[in-house]
């Protein structure tokens, strides 16, 4: 998957900015559709927060409506 590489790419260009204190998830996705696995799991970890936060939405209308913002910016070729 062109995703995956092009995650382990990030990972590995900005291995050295990150700090050992931080964690970098690249956040890669393909044209096609596409979305990298550690893309895939910090919109999963970002969507399951939801339940811990009553006045965000539950946890599949998030994950929805950010892969439905991630289609619309590679639709209008957001860098």
């Amino acid at each position: 998957m062109v995703a995956q590489r092009a995650a382990r790419y990030q990972q590995a260009k900005y291995k050295e900015v990150a700090c050992t204190q931080l964690h970098f998830i690249p956040f890669a996705v393909e044209t096609t559709g596409g979305i990298g696995k550690d893309a895939e799991q910090l919109i999963d970890q970002l969507s399951l927060a939801c339940n811990d936060h009553l006045t965000l939405a539950s946890h599949h209308p998030f994950a929805n409506a950010v892969h439905s913002s991630i289609a619309i910016a590679i639709q209008r070729g957001a860098p």
